[in-house]
Parts: structure tokens; sequence; C-alpha cells
């Protein structure tokens, strides 16, 4: 349930548009989310006051916004993507395995608009959790929060030198191969 697939060259238009939204985490673990509409597009601002990070659905013919209030909201689903609130923007769900990786929702989202599986912003993208109910951190608190566990050193390396990678799409991407060189593409 708490993860994606997207087949490599899969025309946007052809995924699942629909919308769940999850107000618990048990609610997201039991697949009981609210049916909001069809994902139609977004709108997003690091504003955490004027919740103007939007989902603009279609349900029965009718054009609704639907805010993502992360104070409100475990997260939501559109078509098998699963996304969970940070603070400032929703993260999709990568991996899990000893950590929880996610990376920028906002990514996926501009699949379905059609733009393409890359980021657009110029801030973090990659983040982490222990688990799917503690807080989300942005990927390079790992490096201080798990310096001293012997296991991770050499992730923490990878990951080091992938924060230090020119542009950040590469640093994205060199992130993203830490992940899986370090915890493996099997998803549990």
């Amino acid at each position: 349930m708490f993860f994606y697939g997207v087949a490599f060259g899969q025309d946007y238009k052809e995924l699942d548009r629909e919308v769940y939204v999850y107000k618990t985490f048990e609610d997201a673990q039991n697949d009981k989310g609210e049916f909001i509409g069809e994902y139609e597009s977004h709108k997003w601002t690091n504003d955490l006051v004027s919740n103007k990070n939007i989902l603009f659905v279609k349900k029965d013919g009718v054009e609704i916004k639907y805010p993502l209030k992360h104070d409100e909201l475990w997260g939501f689903r559109v078509g098998n993507v699963v996304f969970r609130m940070a603070k400032r923007l929703p993260v999709t769900i990568v991996k899990i395995s000893d950590l929880i990786f996610y990376n920028d929702g906002y990514m996926f989202l501009n699949y379905l608009d059609g733009e393409g599986m890359k980021t657009t912003r110029s801030t973090d993208v990659i983040y982490y959790s222990d688990n799917l109910e503690s807080d989300i951190h942005v990927i390079n608190r790992v490096l201080t929060y798990k310096k001293d566990i012997p296991e991770m050193e050499g992730f923490l390396k990878c990951i080091d030198e992938s924060l230090h990678l020119r542009g950040y799409q590469n640093r994205v991407d060199g992130c993203t191969v830490c992940i899986e060189e370090y915890y493996g593409d099997d998803r549990d």
C-alpha cells in the first residue's frame, strides 16, 4: 500500500488519478481514505500559514480546490502513489527499510501535469524519517543524527558526497543512488 510504481515510458495521461486523503497513519495503513475526486493539477507555496498548497480535483463533474493542510492530514494517495505530509510539502515514500526515505511529492505531481519526473525546486527534495509516524527530516540531517552508527558509515559518506554535487537534479539523483546502493531495491 505504501509504494508506487510508474513504468518507464508510461504516459502520465494513462495513470490512475483517483485521490484519497488520510487523516491519520492508521487510516493510511488500513487504506481507509476519503475519496475527494480525480486529480487535475496542484499549486504549492512554502507559506505554512495560508494553506496555499492545493490539489485541484474533479468530482461528479465539479472542480474542487482541496487545501493540503499538513497539520490536519497524515497524507493522501493519487492512484497507487502514497504521499505523507511534511511541514511544507507532500513527500512520496520511495523506500522502507531501517529508515523511511521520501522524495519531493511535487516531482510526481509535476509528472501528472505532463512536466516530467524531475525536480523543479531549488530546495531540499530528499527526506527521511525513522518510521512512518515520526518526524520527517531533510536528508542532510541524517549526517548529524546517525553519525555514530558504524553500519551507516558508507551510506553517510555517499549522501555527503551527493549533497556536494553541482546542480540540484544531480544531488537528487546522487542521493537516490545512495539509497538504492545501501538499502537495495527490495520494498519491504
